[in-house]
């Protein structure tokens, strides 16, 4: 009987883990969407989320890293300096996701700071580390678009 209820409720943890993980996903996929709605400038959102193998003796725990924004290449040309325009198309079309978040806000555009402003809010809203563990997993690098996530396993340390 006590082996019987355990069973049980190890099925029902992960029947809810599951249904957390698709729940998220949706959510996820909505608030990005809305995102990505509201800054058509904005071609892709990338961060990695990951547990370090190895920390100095100190115990290792599950973090996300910076989101970076990738602009799309007509707002690179349009809202940042022609020489970091250049440079950022190279990163953009290579597999290095460098943000333009750092550029936006040097510049003095109103529309670049429109949307840095939009996207620190947005980081604070949707980087929950629970919420993206249980959706992503761990040890993975996401590439979100307005088409929905890329997961690919990450390498680190």
């Amino acid at each position: 009987m006590a082996f019987d209820k355990i069973e049980s409720l190890m099925e029902q943890m992960r029947a809810a883990r599951q249904r957390m993980k698709d729940e998220g996903k949706s959510a996820l996929k909505e608030a990005f969407r809305e995102f990505f709605d509201d800054c058509p400038e904005v071609a892709a959102i990338n961060w990695t989320q990951y547990t370090p193998y190895w920390n100095d003796g100190e115990p290792c725990y599950f973090s996300v890293q910076d989101f970076c924004l990738v602009l799309t290449r007509e707002a690179r040309t349009a809202l940042l300096d022609e020489e970091y325009s250049e440079a950022q198309q190279e990163d953009a079309e290579s597999d290095h996701y460098d943000g333009d978040h750092y550029e936006l806000n040097k510049t003095s555009g109103g529309r670049a700071k429109q949307i840095s402003a939009q996207f620190l809010k947005f980081c604070k809203l949707v980087r929950d580390q629970d919420l993206l563990e249980n959706t992503f997993g761990d040890h993975v690098k996401v590439h979100a678009t307005p088409k929905g996530f890329d997961v690919t396993e990450y390498s680190h340390d």
